[in-house]
């Protein structure tokens, strides 16, 4: 289906409040604005009128090459009776043209875990909550490879909490998955995220999303990103530094008389620093289980592509199954529970966006 056949680039719509859209299927809530910057697509809330259910909307102006991916690919590797099983990944309703203007329909979310973090808990997480998000997050990653297909965008405001009673998420923004069989080396993610092979422009694989996810564990329990240095190559010899150089890669010997001339200051010497950030626990269980998640770190953040842990075998991983705690506390079995609110900040209510060059 070819969903730019009729739409003129050239105009401009605006979708106002309670305006009925495909025979009155569906009404939006608040007003929406076309956006031609595809990375600053706009949405609204709007409610489905024969299900009563609140949905998200995107009215979305695409680039002459930019591929409606959700349902083009994703719904073609899996019917609507299998979409309702893999619940971590947002679920997409359908596509429209209204107007001319391509619209899309997901489900209804609640926050990102960028503002989540920043915002609401303005701390890192506790490890049993890194724990619950990373197990979702890999269970989505797997259903994704296992179908052939690499999210290539994996970051910590493409993670959603469903809603405010648990820390239930899901994995969102498809726009830029592509099949893992013929991936191009265009990196969508800020330069904070891309991998070593990203930064030398090597032909990617899905373990480009292992990368991602680890950086993204990273962010939640420092609650800042660890690889933030402003240039390719002074992210490449920060990378190089604390981690060694990429094995099997056709272009590092060029790149390493680049940035041999670079002597970034670390954030963390090894990931083996993790054991410092926070105040030592006199709880054996604890210790053992941040042990454990460094060692899962240190296998998503790897150089080298072909020695990163995959998907499906990340889900096998102590630190996701708890297999390493013959007698985990208390602590670490309990549910996590929500995040109250920041004060002055109540659900519904716009939160500021963070202040950073790099996302």
């Amino acid at each position: 289906m070819d969903h730019m056949s009729n739409f003129d680039s050239s105009s401009s719509y605006v979708l106002e409040a309670h305006e009925a859209m495909r025979t009155y299927k569906f009404m939006t809530s608040e007003r929406l604005g076309a956006s031609y910057n595809f990375e600053e697509r706009e949405t609204s809330s709007c409610v489905c009128q024969f299900k009563y259910k609140t949905l998200r909307l995107k009215m979305v102006v695409f680039s002459s090459h930019y591929k409606l991916m959700t349902s083009e690919r994703l719904g073609a590797s899996y019917n609507p009776e299998e979409r309702e099983t893999t619940s971590s990944v947002l679920k997409f309703y359908e596509d429209f043209n209204y107007k001319t203007n391509p619209c899309l329909v997901f489900e209804e979310l609640a926050i990102d875990l960028l503002m989540f973090t920043e915002f609401v808990v303005g701390s890192g997480l506790h490890l049993y909550d890194i724990r619950l998000i990373a197990q979702q997050v890999l269970v989505g990653l797997d259903f994704l490879h296992s179908n052939g297909i690499v999210h290539k965008d994996i970051k910590p405001n493409n993670i959603m909490l469903v809603d405010w009673s648990s820390l239930k998420v899901k994995l969102i923004d498809m726009g830029f998955t592509e099949e893992i069989g013929s991936m191009s080396n265009f990196y969508p993610n800020p330069l904070i995220f891309i991998p070593p092979e990203g930064i030398m422009r090597d032909k990617p694989d899905a373990s480009l999303d292992m990368w991602c996810l680890g950086i993204t564990l990273i962010y939640f329990y420092l609650k800042y990103f660890l690889f933030d240095y402003g240039t390719r190559d002074k992210t490449l010899a920060a990378i190089v530094k604390m981690l060694g150089e990429p094995h099997c890669s056709k272009t590092f010997s060029s790149w390493k008389n680049v940035i041999k001339k670079y002597d970034p200051v670390l954030k963390l010497q090894s990931l083996d620093d993790l054991l410092e950030i926070r105040p030592a626990t006199q709880d054996p269980a604890e210790r053992e289980d941040l042990l454990s998640f460094i060692d899962f770190l240190k296998q998503m953040i790897v150089p080298t592509p072909q020695e990163r842990i995959t998907s499906a075998a990340a889900l096998k991983h102590n630190f996701i199954t708890m297999d390493h705690l013959a007698v985990p506390s208390e602590r670490l079995c309990k549910l996590a529970q929500p995040r109250p609110p920041a004060p002055g900040w109540q659900p519904g209510r716009p939160l500021p966006t963070p202040v950073s060059s790099s996302m």
